[in-house]
């Protein structure tokens, strides 16, 4: 707020300095011309220098204060938005389109640094100054200064007024066509190689070109009213000044109004036409800042936050009567799994069985019914920091593989990122090496997931498929891995590998959304079919390879 009023302030002393250098100007010259003493020029000849001076200094001190306030409530602004993003979770941004939230935290909270650099800072030192400039005015002769109050009224508040309400329609589709550009770029730049396949890339760009073309449309419109808009502001000005001239020649002639006073008059609604200009401006700045703020607050408002979970006796991971349902078709049907402490324990099926969404649930991505209790010796813990997940595809951010332990780790040694490293058989793998640069192998991105989990110490690992795309020997060993680092922990894993599950505690095998059966290996090849035909499937190819 500091901030602000010193950069209003600086903004009003420009304007003032700017109407004070021309109408001091106008006065000095006509004076000059009547050829009085020297001595009583010299103190508007200094006002004219210091004027002159004054008005780039305040300018350069109303940009960089204005700025550095814009920048502050930036940041402020998209740290909450990043919260409310996090806070929801990706079950929370389903309605958002692809790229949209980007498009959002980014370009339309940038929006948002106009609301102080082009809103309020010259609207609010255009009415201090108009107020300052009017009273000049009407000490030096009042019909003129009703003339430029009238003008400055229209012109500087109807006329932008009106064009802000009918202009306030048009911003609000243009950002969401914007949107619709970037959402159709996303999806193009992450999926353009099935485009390619598919032969849908020609059509694809055609969309974008469409939207991008109603965008522009719509935004040529709003930029000839915001013109007329600006027009009516000089139009404004020069029937000021005409109305000024009117009744302050008369004044001149029966000699109730000094003649060098007639150039101030005169200059005064002229040069005061910045003024006008910069509320025009504000308002049509105004517009998109209210347009972006309605779409922040879409972000802001989302719904569906990470549920609290409910705490347990002892350590692990035990769910109760889970339901979930995917639009009209319930696909988990009231299962119940524990996952105790130091325990390992799989969750296997067939493709669409259901593996998938009972983890989304574990992991709060999903809507669900029932219970997911977390226990943990820290009562005071979230979900997020009782468990940590390895999906089949780690992102794998574009900076060097240390940045991305330290994703999970912190600011940890660089010793402890190599041990893990190694755990994970990527011993090979430089903590300096840009992984955006020279990217990891599909087996290697799924190692680089599990050294993080192990990082990040949490009670209860969840990991979906960590073997999928290694080679038996690479996955024997990530196998060995998870056993030994695991001690004390509560693991829940997803598998189609099933052969590695012999030393598991306890296997569940989910069928159509429900537990069809349960227990050891050997359990299980006695109880399952399906589980007995898949063993035997992968101990034949393991034979073949």
């Amino acid at each position: 707020m500091k901030r602000t009023l010193l950069a209003i302030a600086a903004a009003a002393a420009t304007f003032a300095s700017a109407i004070g250098l021309v109408t001091t100007g106008g006065w000095l010259i006509s004076e000059a011309a009547l050829r009085p003493p020297l001595l009583t020029l010299e103190v508007a000849i200094v006002s004219v220098r210091a004027f002159g001076i004054s008005r780039g200094a305040f300018r350069w001190l109303e940009r960089v204060v204005s700025h550095d306030s814009a920048l502050h409530a930036t940041v402020e602004r998209r740290t909450q938005l990043w919260m409310a993003l996090a806070k929801a979770g990706p079950r929370g941004a389903w309605g958002l389109r692809t790229g949209d939230a980007i498009t959002r935290v980014m370009q339309d909270a940038e929006l948002l640094q106009d609301r102080i650099t082009r809103v309020i800072v010259p609207a609010a030192a255009a009415i201090v100054t108009a107020s300052g400039a009017v009273l000049v005015q009407l000490h030096l002769q009042s019909l003129a200064a009703l003339c430029f109050f009238a003008a400055f009224l229209v012109a500087g508040i109807m006329v932008p007024a009106l064009a802000h309400r009918i202009e306030f329609t048009a911003a609000r589709r243009a950002l969401e066509e914007r949107a619709l550009v970037n959402s159709r770029l996303s999806a193009f730049v992450q999926h353009r190689d099935e485009m390619r396949v598919l032969g849908v890339i020609d059509a694809n760009l055609q969309q974008v070109a469409v939207a991008d073309d109603r965008r522009v449309a719509i935004e040529t419109r709003a930029a000839v009213l915001s013109g007329l808009t600006q027009w009516a502001a000089l139009l404004a000005s020069g029937l000021a000044i005409v109305g000024g001239l009117l009744v302050a020649v008369p004044a001149v002639l029966n000699g109730s109004l000094q003649g060098p006073h007639l150039a101030v008059v005169a200059l005064l609604p002229w040069s005061a036409s910045e003024l006008i200009t910069a509320l025009a401006l504000a308002a049509s700045a105004l517009v998109r800042v209210r347009s972006a703020q309605a779409r922040l607050q879409g972000i802001e408002q989302l719904d569906a936050p990470i549920p609290e979970v409910e705490r347990h006796g002892s350590a692990g991971l035990f769910i109760r009567q889970l339901r979930v349902r995917w639009q009209d078709s319930e696909v988990v049907h009231a299962i119940d799994l524990d996952v105790p402490r130091g325990q390992r324990v799989a969750l296997v099926g067939r493709s669409g069985a259901g593996k998938s969404s009972v983890i989304s649930a574990v992991l709060g991505l999903v809507e669900y019914q029932g219970s997911v209790i977390v226990g943990g010796e820290d009562d005071g813990s979230a979900r997020a920091s009782l468990i940590t997940a390895v999906p089949q595809a780690p992102h794998i951010f574009r900076t060097t593989a240390r940045e991305n332990l330290r994703m999970a780790a912190g600011p940890v040694p660089d010793e402890q990122l190599r041990r893990a490293l190694n755990r994970v058989g990527l011993a090979h793998i430089d903590l300096g090496r840009d992984l955006g640069q020279a990217p990891l192998s599909g087996g290697e991105a799924q190692r680089l997931g599990l050294a993080r989990a192990l990082l990040l110490e949490a009670p209860v690992i969840v990991l979906d498929e960590p073997t999928e795309h290694l080679d038996e020997e690479t996955a024997a060993g990530i196998m060995a891995t998870i056993h030994d680092e695991i001690w004390g922990r509560a693991l829940l894993m997803t598998t189609h590998r099933l052969t590695d599950l012999r030393d598991f505690d306890r296997i569940y095998i989910i069928d159509g959304g429900s537990i069809m059966c349960s227990g050891t290996f050997v359990e299980c090849l006695m109880g399952s079919e399906w589980f007995r035909e898949s063993v035997e499937w992968r101990l034949d190819k393991a034979r073949v390879d």
